[in-house]
């Protein structure tokens, strides 16, 4: 069950990384910035999940799965 879990996570950390990279792409921001929103839509909330409620090692530190789904998310559209 547990990896079940894991696989939605990246998952959607995939489809967050989309959605705040098209989102910059209407913005027109170039590719950085791009790079940047993906980033930050894909990660920013369970970031803040780890460190506020459950006190436990970031998630995308510790597993680089996540940070090439995000930027695999970013060169998509």
């Amino acid at each position: 069950m547990e990896e079940i879990f894991y696989y939605i996570g990246v998952i959607g950390s995939f489809a967050l990384a989309i959605s705040g990279a098209l989102v910059a792409m209407n913005k027109r921001l170039d590719p950085f910035g791009v790079l940047i929103v993906a980033f930050v839509t894909a990660v920013g909330g369970g970031t803040l999940r780890d460190i506020l409620i459950e006190g436990r090692d970031i998630f995308w530190i510790t597993d680089p799965n996540y940070i090439y789904f995000i930027l695999g998310g970013q060169f998509l559209p």
